[in-house]
C-alpha cells in the first residue's frame, strides 16, 4: 500500500512503510506514472488539504479565553 501525496500539479511523493524494516519511504514521483505505478502497487490519493483559511465555516475555539469551570 502506498499513499501519493501531491506537491505540485505535475508531481508528488509515493509514501509507504517499508515490509522489512517498517520505516516510511518516501519517492518523488510524476502524476503520469501513477497508472503505471497502481498495477503492481495498491495507491492512496487523499482528498487535498483544506487549510482553515480556505474553509468557508472553519470551526473555531469559542472558549479560548474564557476562565474555566470549577469542578465541585
Amino acid at each position: 500500500m502506498a499513499e501519493y501525496l501531491p506537491i505540485s500539479p505535475t508531481s508528488g511523493n509515493l509514501r509507504a512503510i517499508c515490509p522489512e524494516c517498517s520505516t516510511l519511504m518516501h519517492r518523488r514521483v510524476t502524476l503520469l506514472r501513477l497508472p503505471v505505478l497502481s498495477r503492481v502497487l495498491e495507491l492512496s490519493v487523499p482528498l487535498a488539504i483544506e487549510h482553515l483559511i480556505d474553509s468557508p465555516n472553519p470551526s473555531l475555539d469559542d472558549t479560548f479565553g474564557q476562565e474555566p469551570s470549577p469542578h465541585a
